[in-house]
């Protein structure tokens, strides 16, 4: 039975029950608006509905339209509910308001779960590419606020400073290319002089090795 055959039927209501089939058919679940919310809202128009059937209509067609209208009722929920909660509701396939209700609250709790988890995930991502140095930014010079080089690069505040290691100017000593190459030449010769004064291996020799190649004149062969 559709919208307008119930119309027809429950002529002693007219002002009333077409209003509330009305709205029953244009209802939808708002933006921020809870699904248990949307639920009660649809069920109150339904107790309403059917209220008016109950007091306008013959009793012998009550059973069959207040069956007529709960269907409707159903129908304009899963209808008005947020599309993947409804695409989930319809899957289940409820035959009352009360199932369908409960299916779309499930359903929801699901969704948001799975919004939560893909939140954290996108967030643990974001902190792990801050802490790989490759995704970090380039380092700036504090002094130019330019990337390539640091403030101890910076030529312009070398300018009038005397390395006390070389007497240059342009530099201080901890940055001394002079006094680099100095301590590098330095333990070069370091390691040359240990290897020079490295004893030769004769000098290991032991008094029977010694013997066997020069013999007393005592020795007898």
């Amino acid at each position: 039975m559709t919208k307008f055959t119930l119309k027809r039927v429950y002529a002693p209501s007219r002002v009333l029950l077409p209003d509330l089939l009305g709205d029953l058919s244009r209802a939808r679940q708002g933006a921020d608006e809870k699904v248990v919310d949307y639920g009660l809202r649809i069920s109150r128009k339904l107790r309403a509905a059917s209220d008016n059937i109950r007091e306008n209509l013959v009793p012998d067609l009550v059973p069959r339209a207040l069956e007529n209208v709960a269907i409707f009722a159903l129908a304009s929920f899963t209808r008005g509910l947020r599309k993947d909660v409804e695409e989930r509701v319809e899957r289940q396939g409820p035959k009352f308001l009360e199932t369908a209700i409960d299916l779309a609250i499930a359903a929801e709790a699901k969704i948001a779960d799975r919004a939560i988890f893909d939140n954290e995930s996108a967030k643990t991502f974001q902190r792990v590419r801050i802490i790989n140095p490759s995704n970090q930014p380039p380092r700036l010079c504090y002094n130019c606020n330019k990337p390539g080089h640091l403030r101890r690069d910076y030529k312009a505040d070398c300018q009038g400073i005397i390395c006390h290691r070389c007497r240059k100017e342009g530099h201080i000593a901890v940055y001394c290319r002079d006094y680099a190459q100095e301590n590098l030449n330095e333990n070069a010769g370091r390691q040359v002089n240990a290897t020079t004064a490295r004893p030769n291996q004769t000098a290991f020799k032991t008094e029977s090795s010694w013997r066997s190649t020069h013999p007393t004149p005592y020795s007898y062969p």
